[in-house]
């Protein structure tokens, strides 16, 4: 980039110490799941690092690794330097990363309080005392002075492992919950000895594990700290405090301050704000980064949802940050540096914040990350799209929704001759999801597809609905069937009745409420959402499910947030109620135990699931080479699944 240009500040080299890191960008630490049950490298991770390495990347920071072998493990799978046995492994993992030109840090970890029996072979969290963020968490027991010294030494000899594994530098982690934070905090440290107490009795772990770290590596060895700049918990620390812990870093010799917030999503409500959900806005937590470099004459890096380059950029213009950490964003695109180098910013992947493939299977399902709109993640190297060496073949996708457009980009992408038909817009049920403002992040995912669709210049006809007769006709060697699902309809009287709308007829830009009763049947994610949607158009809403609670169908990070701003809009939730009738004035239900009530309501929303549409499989299957159903087609579930499988079957061809 030359000087001057779009993006002079993110791609001028920086330093950290006496590191020299070749852009501004820096990939933030993330649990994968990718290591092997034992704590070892795998295929996987490395490939995973090594991708964004390529991408241009400039500094990556790898997930958080365990010091304490099994008390401080976190996580199903995690990377180890517990012993010298590891070195020569994740060695691998360095020399993967350099090889693209990238540096590579590690983060250095102690589980603490977030630890859970069923992950540490039997062994309970421990802390700084027996205080706990939530009420379903095992309280940590309280650590002794001994104890605390020997941890202080694990720290020390898993940094000096990782600086003979070639990592250019070390971050500690100080945030989210786990043990360091747990000690740092006013709300949680109770202690009365030398640990406890004051600013500095809360510091005194990290500093010893500090001042013991540059005993073993000396002081030129980059040596970065991540913490909350503000644990968003009443009695936490705030950002002030965090100023001073900031300014006592840096007296310590601590080279760089990586900031993040809050506490741990699986720990306290508070967690939502250092994995934030889809509603919330770009660069949001930055603040956080500017005050803390007001405090300190250090490397400051920022993080949180900073998903454009243009916004990456002006954070670093005007100084609010020296670098800017991307994490869920390199995720959904490693190549996002070098796509914005080379002025293709508008073919960037964007994360959408929807945290199913990377948080929920990972801290949720015990299960490796996946990417909801980049379905790559995860995948060997032998599964992934490559040109076709044969003749190509002629492939017709029906259906233009996420599903179908991951199929035709793929396909066409390696080669092949693809007609895309859609019988209404590009997009399919991402069009109307994406219209409340807390799910525009959706559009984003649109708009690349779409974008996609047009610079591969695949054939896509809108208005075009299959039949038998003229896929028949247009003879495909390769049928994909992505014709996803219609509202579910049970029999209940009066559900067929004018009254009662679907989801997609309200889910419109213009739709403005006049205090109308609106009673949503149905609360799962999507009824959950569009009530909240018709709640901030001005209507009076109350959402009607027959299980126990609502939007169980979701992560547990966006149901926290969803349930917060349905309680802040004064939506009424009414559970174990099920549906006996409805009729123009409202809804009969019957509550838990038997007993019957009315709900009026002048509109009826009906939310009660969806049923794939797949008629087209049965009346062309024996008569055309293949067909293959994909997305809800196949079965109503969620983007992830329906992006999955459209590439699956595109590499397949």
């Amino acid at each position: 980039m030359k000087k001057g240009g779009k993006y002079e500040h993110l791609f001028n080299p920086g330093k950290i110490g006496n590191l020299v890191i070749p852009n501004r960008i820096v990939m933030a630490p993330m649990a994968t799941n990718y290591p092997s049950e034992t704590g070892g490298i795998t295929e996987a991770l490395v490939d995973f690092y090594e991708q964004r390495a390529k991408g241009g990347t400039g500094l990556i920071i790898a997930e958080n690794c365990c010091v304490d072998y099994p008390a401080g493990k976190g996580g199903a799978t995690q990377l180890r330097l517990d012993e010298d046995r590891f070195i020569p492994g994740i060695s691998r993992l360095t020399e993967a990363v350099h090889y693209w030109g990238a540096k590579i840090s590690i983060q250095i970890n102690h589980s603490g309080p977030s630890g859970v029996p069923a992950k540490t072979e039997g062994q309970g969290p421990v802390g700084a005392s027996g205080i706990t963020y939530a009420p379903h968490m095992v309280p940590p027991r309280m650590l002794e002075r001994d104890e605390i010294e020997a941890i202080i030494e694990k720290y020390a000899q898993a940094v000096l492992r990782a600086k003979k594994a070639n990592f250019d530098a070390i971050e500690l982690h100080g945030a989210h919950g786990y043990l360091m934070a747990h000690i740092m905090s006013p709300y949680t440290n109770k202690r009365t000895d030398e640990y406890g107490g004051n600013i500095e009795g809360r510091l005194r772990l990290v500093i010893m594990v500090i001042r013991r770290v540059r005993e073993l590596v000396g002081d030129e060895y980059p040596l970065m700290f991540r913490f909350s700049a503000d644990e968003f918990i009443d009695g936490g620390r705030g950002v002030e405090e965090s100023k001073q812990v900031a300014m006592r870093l840096a007296g310590e010799g601590v080279d760089a301050i990586h900031v993040s917030a809050g506490t741990h999503p699986a720990m306290h409500p508070s967690g939502t704000l250092s994995i934030e959900p889809m509603a919330y806005e770009q660069g949001w937590r930055v603040y956080l980064a500017e005050e803390i470099k007001k405090a300190v004459n250090l490397p400051v890096i920022a993080v949180g949802v900073i998903r454009d380059p243009e916004l990456a950029e002006e954070i670093l213009a005007q100084g609010r940050a020296d670098f800017v950490a991307l994490g869920r964003g390199l995720i959904a695109d490693p190549d996002w540096a070098n796509k914005t180098r080379n002025g293709e910013e508008k073919n960037i992947r964007k994360c959408i914040s929807c945290n199913e493939g990377c948080i929920r299977r990972r801290a949720f399902m015990d299960l490796p990350i996946r990417c909801s709109v980049n379905a790559e993640v995860g995948k060997s190297p032998r599964f992934r799209a490559s040109p076709i060496t044969g003749t190509p073949k002629r492939v017709l996708v029906v259906g233009g929704g996420p599903g179908g457009m991951e199929a035709a980009r793929v396909s066409k992408m390696r080669g092949h001759d693809v007609t895309l038909w859609e019988k209404n817009v590009l997009g399919g049920q991402l069009v109307f999801a994406g219209i409340p403002h807390f799910k525009k992040k959706l559009h984003w995912f649109l708009d690349y597809l779409r974008r996609q669709v047009n610079e591969l210049s695949i054939s896509y006809e809108l208005g075009k609905e299959a039949t038998a007769a003229n896929i028949l006709e247009f003879g495909p060697d390769e049928l994909i069937l992505a014709t996803g699902a219609v509202p579910h309809v049970p029999p209940i009287p009066g559900i067929n009745g004018p009254h009662v709308k679907l989801p997609e007829e309200v889910l419109v830009e213009d739709y403005a409420g006049n205090g109308s009763k609106v009673v949503v049947m149905g609360g799962g994610a999507k009824g959950a959402e569009v009530g909240l949607f018709l709640s901030g158009r001005g209507e009076s809403v109350t959402i009607v499910e027959m299980l126990d609670g609502i939007a169980l169908d979701m992560d547990l990070i966006s149901r926290k947030d969803l349930l917060s701003r349905l309680e802040s809009q004064g939506v009424t939730l009414l559970t174990k109620a099920k549906i006996v009738s409805c009729d123009d004035q409202g809804v009969n239900v019957e509550l838990n135990g038997g007993r019957k009530d009315f709900l009026e309501g002048e509109k009826l929303i009906l939310s009660l699931g969806y049923k794939s549409i797949n008629q087209l499989e049965n009346d062309v299957k024996g008569k055309t080479p293949r067909v293959t159903c994909i997305g809800d087609c196949r079965e109503p579930r969620k983007v992830i699944e329906a992006v999955s499988e459209g590439y699956t079957i595109a590499t397949q061809i």
